[in-house]
Order: structure tokens, then C-alpha cells, then sequence
């Protein structure tokens, strides 16, 4: 089972743990080829099809995410390569800022250098930031650099950090997410007696902090699922959309 295979297999199964009518059946992968659906479940009523979908306010928005986890974690790996003390990092980048992977190598390295040549004294830390002439020295893309070295870090760890909102208006986010993930379910081979899909905010990001409104919650939707739910995973709060259907949904007999 690969990464998002897995990621979603635990969406699922902490969606079962608050759900009073999610099947009590073994949820089983499906293996690539056969998708989709990506899960499926045996309920009383036949076999129950799940397709996953994590949402975001922007695939750009999470794509520029990622960008910036991977260039720090790159930062990281060249500052341990040249064996210097541990530290705690946070790096904040400018949200106007546009991270490319052919820019990542350049500025990885030039992250760790800026880190490297100013470490605070020990038991104490930085913010470049709040020091001009080092302010001065951060890249364009890059609003702060946050160095911490206590005692009790014995191992570096870097992290993007930053500030976020969170969104509560998104019908057309979950439709257009509806109507993708509804093709997919179309060309479905396996033959299902229902197909649910899941609707997964991770809160990992700014990219991915949703909170459904009264209207977005209350919105009628429409797709070829028989059932449609939201799930948000840092309160695990869900709800059941208002969904209806048209009548082309493939249905074992």
C-alpha cells in the first residue's frame, strides 16, 4: 500500500470511529489497477464503495506547501551533512512568494548557510528578524528565520512555520470535488450496492484549514455518490451533505 493509500485508509478508519453507522466490515485497499473505488467495505446491505478526497483551499496554495516543507527539509539535511550542533528552526516564508523545484537546491543551501553562520549562544535563541543587519541577509521569499539551541534540543529539527486562516465558505470547492471524484466512480469496475465519498480538511496547512458555514454545510450538491460526507480532522467533527444524485450510477444487482 503506498503513502496516500495508507493516509487515506487512516482518514477512513478515524471517520469509523466517530460514525454510529459506518459498517462494521473490514475496509479493504483496493490495489491501483482496480480503481476505483479507492476502499471498499462489506456491509448488511452489500458492499459499500469509498472514494477519499482530501480538500484544500487551492491546489496551488497546497502545492507551494509542499514546495516549502521539502526545501527546509533539504535545508536541514545539508546543515547536518556538515556536522554542526543541533538546533530548532523555523523557517517562515512570505506568502506572496513563489517556491519552484529548479530554485529549491539554491536556496536549501542558502537557508543552511544563513543558519550555520549565526547560531545564537547556547541556551538561547534568535529571530533574524528582530536583528537588522541579519534581517538584511534573508532571502526575498523568506519574511523570518527563528534559530533555538537549548539543552534540551539534542536533535536538529526544522520546520516551515507560518500563520493561517481558516475558511468557511467553499460550495464550489466541494463541488468541483464532487463532480471529479463522480467521473472517477463512472468508469468504476468493481460494482458496488453504494458509493460514499469521503471529503477529508487535514489541518496540516493553511491550504487545507476548512470549517464549513452554515451555507456551505446546508448546500445542495450534486453527484453520482449515494452519500457524501465532510470530515474535519482536527476536531474529527463530520456531517453528512445534502446530496442528490442522477440516475446513471453503475449498481450491482
Amino acid at each position: 500500500m503506498d503513502k496516500q493509500k495508507q493516509e487515506e485508509l487512516g482518514f477512513i478508519n478515524i471517520f469509523k470511529g466517530v460514525c454510529d453507522f459506518f459498517p462494521t466490515g473490514v475496509v479493504v485497499p483496493l490495489a491501483e489497477q482496480e480503481d476505483p473505488p479507492d476502499f471498499l467495505v462489506e456491509s448488511p446491505n452489500g458492499k459499500i464503495g469509498i472514494e477519499v478526497t482530501s480538500l484544500f483551499k487551492s491546489t496551488i496554495m497546497k502545492g507551494q506547501e509542499v514546495e516549502r516543507e521539502l526545501t527546509v527539509t533539504n535545508a536541514e539535511q545539508i546543515y547536518i551533512t556538515k556536522g554542526y550542533p543541533s538546533v530548532d528552526v523555523s523557517v517562515y516564508f512570505r506568502e506572496s512568494s513563489i517556491l519552484t523545484k529548479r530554485g529549491r537546491a539554491i536556496l536549501a543551501e542558502e537557508i543552511a548557510s544563513l543558519v550555520a553562520k549565526n547560531l545564537p549562544p547556547f541556551n538561547s535563541y534568535i529571530s533574524f528578524m528582530d536583528i537588522l543587519p541579519l534581517a538584511s541577509l534573508l532571502p526575498e521569499s523568506i519574511i523570518d528565520i527563528r534559530v533555538a539551541r537549548f539543552s534540551s534540543v539534542d536533535v536538529n529539527c526544522w520546520s516551515v512555520s507560518g500563520f493561517g486562516w481558516t475558511q468557511t465558505e467553499f460550495v464550489n470547492e466541494l463541488q468541483e470535488a464532487l463532480e471529479r471524484k463522480s467521473k472517477k466512480i463512472l468508469k468504476a469496475k468493481t460494482i458496488c450496492n453504494q458509493y460514499w465519498l469521503l471529503c477529508v480538511a487535514e489541518d496540516m496547512g493553511d491550504s487545507s484549514f476548512l470549517d464549513p458555514s452554515e451555507e456551505t454545510s446546508s448546500h445542495q450538491y450534486c453527484s453520482h455518490f449515494h452519500r457524501v460526507f465532510f470530515l474535519r480532522m482536527s476536531s474529527r467533527k463530520w456531517i453528512e451533505l445534502n446530496n442528490s444524485q442522477p440516475s446513471n450510477l453503475p449498481i450491482s444487482k
